[in-house]
């Protein structure tokens, strides 16, 4: 386990509860060992996280951003202050979940609130989502199943209470109505503006 300390509301447990839905605890225990997996490090140190009336992200794990940077073919390890740990929020589906990245953005959201509140503001802006895909209908007599995963990192100059603002508007339903067909290339664009 990792021993970084607890953010404003958010605790440190050394045990998971388990999860009300199946999947979700699938999801959590394979996410961890497979981007392990992927960065070639035997072990990840990490911490599960909760907090009372708060929805924070599942996971705090520390960053090796040499590793990191092999993974997603970025340059962060070059990068000024830098955060000794990222949170990761685990989504689990069974068919279509659209929505799913919304969902976990806020999770993520809400931790760096957290950090920007509690003295922790180099953490703000970074995350991981990683999202199960365990759909048994799209692969239909397979085991074939995988994680995506996906890193966030802010650029230069991000602010949380603009993103903030932009958030409420990306995902209120008169701006998803607006722009039914448009609006999976309307939400990558805008996260292009705060995110590498």
């Amino acid at each position: 386990m990792y021993s970084g300390p607890s953010v404003g509301r958010i605790q440190i447990h050394s045990e998971k509860h388990k999860s009300q839905a199946v999947t979700g605890n699938i999801g959590e225990a394979v996410v961890m060992p497979a981007l392990g997996a992927a960065m070639g490090v035997v072990r990840i140190p990490f911490q599960r996280m909760k907090a009372h009336n708060l929805r924070c992200p599942d996971f705090r794990f520390y960053c090796d951003w040499v590793q990191l940077d092999r993974l997603w073919n970025t340059s962060c390890s070059s990068m000024s202050n830098l955060p000794n740990d990222m949170p990761l929020e685990v989504k689990t589906h069974l068919g279509r979940d659209e929505g799913y990245p919304l969902d976990a953005l806020e999770q993520l959201l809400k931790y760096w609130h957290e950090c920007s509140s509690n003295g922790y503001a180099s953490a703000v802006g970074f995350g991981v989502i990683a999202r199960v895909d365990l759909d048994v209908n799209k692969n239909s007599g397979s085991n074939h199943h995988f994680i995506r995963y996906l890193l966030f990192v802010p650029r230069t100059g991000f602010s949380l209470r603009r993103f903030e603002r932009g958030f409420k508007i990306i995902k209120s339903t008169d701006f998803k109505k607006k722009y039914k067909t448009e609006y999976k290339q309307k939400f990558i664009r805008w996260l292009g503006r705060y995110f590498i």
